[in-house]
């Protein structure tokens, strides 16, 4: 977790590099996590909005809101709520698609907190880290520590079971955007 101003140029240039991705809920959180890419690779997180009790309306709002702010160019949602997707349209959101879910180990780089897992142990050539998750924002210090404490089942035997690929579902809910 870096604090934004130590991000450089990439701070400048952040309205035409971001997408964001979106995940429903209701006693859980509804989440919008803000990602971008500079073209040395390194991934940042300026901003990821979570708030429970929202109609999806209310969230589509919350999203237009943040497209507008940050100049957003592209958002992929939880494929499991097409009312919530909808709700975003109808906002004004129309640069939205269904997020192809992927459901897979920790270490498995092409699901998605197994890419948080190997951006976290990533480096650049100078040492400093890949992924920049900015520690001025209340939901960037969120989602840093639901990485940490993301977890998969413990295996009790492992010369014979495999691990569940389903994570424990606890206190998640930015990992899951």
């Amino acid at each position: 977790i870096v604090p934004r101003s130590r991000w450089g140029d990439f701070a400048r240039a952040l309205p035409s590099k971001l997408c964001g991705g979106i995940d429903f809920g209701w006693e859980n959180h509804s989440v919008v996590g803000i990602i971008g890419v500079d073209q040395e690779g390194r991934v940042y997180v300026p901003l990821v909005y979570g708030g429970a009790h929202l109609s999806d309306e209310e969230f589509g709002e919350i999203v237009r809101k943040i497209r507008d702010k940050l100049g957003v160019k592209l958002f992929f949602a939880d494929s499991a709520h097409p009312k919530g997707i909808e709700a975003i349209k109808l906002a004004g959101v129309l640069n939205i698609k269904k997020a192809e879910k992927h459901i897979g180990r920790a270490e498995d780089f092409s699901s998605g907190i197994g890419s948080i897992n190997y951006l976290m142990k990533r480096r650049m050539p100078d040492g400093s880290p890949v992924l920049k998750v900015n520690a001025e924002d209340r939901g960037c210090r969120v989602l840093d520590r639901e990485i940490r404490h993301y977890r998969h089942p413990d295996n009790p035997h492992p010369e014979t079971k495999a691990v569940s690929e389903r994570p424990i579902h606890v206190g998640d809910d930015r990992c899951d955007a």
